[in-house]
């Protein structure tokens, strides 16, 4: 055997007649995936828009709002009633024409007024058996704008004509009471004083008047009646004075402290004379 090396080398070239084709394209298992995904979604559109519809269906979606809802530039008007789960803040809140408003809760109903840095200056709190305002002052107007009714920490102002107390127990005041008149209109009227004094002032005059019936003052000790620089007048067809000590005859004494009472007979003016003798006044008595 010899040795040698061989002259046969290798071609590699295609021949002159071979086609090279690539195929573009999902196919297989791929393919499947594409046609499951897209009918998933598919489905997911048409329920989406079905359920799109359903809810403006139900909830009544059209231009003007939603249902009884109606929405416009300036406002926001509720033709119906309204359900509200949480706070509501609104500049105004008022009712549709010629019906009422009608505010309720389960619980109770707050209003609170804030100040610009958000610090609650006012409230009105309706709950459960009661009412209560929180305000630096209390106010309530008529229809003319005339104030009926005010109160702050200082006082308490009634502005209407008349304060008529309908309860059977009267009115109890702890402290002083201002006022020009205190009358009744049916039933009697009492002013007591049970555990302090009375003292009724006034800069002009007092009149205790009865138009129909009768002025009793009674007093668990003395009675008195003064008057600093006037006259204290008793007018009446009969004035009677009852109970009076009768004086028992006995040994006739000198006495300073006894006196006659005699009576002006052009008015009636009571003066002191001496026991003894009778009732001469001086002229500047009785004129």
């Amino acid at each position: 055997m010899g040795r040698g090396r061989s002259n046969d080398t290798g071609d590699w070239s295609q021949p002159p007649n071979t086609q090279i084709i690539y195929k573009i394209g999902i196919y297989g298992w791929r393919k499947r995936c594409l046609y499951v995904f897209l009918l998933l979604l598919m489905v997911t559109v048409i329920v989406n828009l079905a359920l799109t519809i359903w809810i403006i269906k139900v909830m009544d979606f059209n231009l003007h709002g939603m249902g009884k809802l109606r929405i416009h530039d300036d406002k926001v008007r509720v033709e119906g009633t309204a359900e509200f789960l949480k706070a509501i803040y609104t500049q105004e809140l008022s009712s549709l024409p010629n019906s009422p408003l009608k505010l309720e809760s389960a619980r109770n109903i707050t209003f609170n007024a804030r100040d610009p840095q958000g610090t609650i200056v006012n409230r009105l709190y309706l709950g459960h058996n009661k009412l209560e305002a929180y305000a630096n002052k209390f106010q309530i107007n008529g229809r003319n704008g005339h104030p009926l009714f005010s109160a702050d920490e200082r006082e308490v102002v009634l502005g209407a004509h008349r304060l008529k107390v309908a309860g059977s127990g009267g009115v109890t005041f702890k402290g002083s009471v201002q006022t020009p008149t205190v009358s009744s209109d049916i039933d009697s009227l009492r002013l007591e004083s049970l555990t302090r004094g009375m003292y009724l002032s006034a800069p002009e005059g007092i009149s205790i008047e009865a138009a129909g019936g009768t002025v009793n003052i009674s007093s668990l000790f003395d009675l008195k009646l003064e008057s600093l620089s006037k006259t204290i007048r008793l007018d009446g067809r009969n004035i009677q004075l009852r109970n009076i000590p009768v004086s028992e005859p006995g040994e006739e004494r000198e006495n300073q402290n006894i006196y006659q009472v005699c009576i002006c007979k052009n008015g009636g003016k009571l003066f002191l004379a001496p026991p003894a003798g009778n009732c001469h006044a001086t002229p500047d008595i009785c004129s």
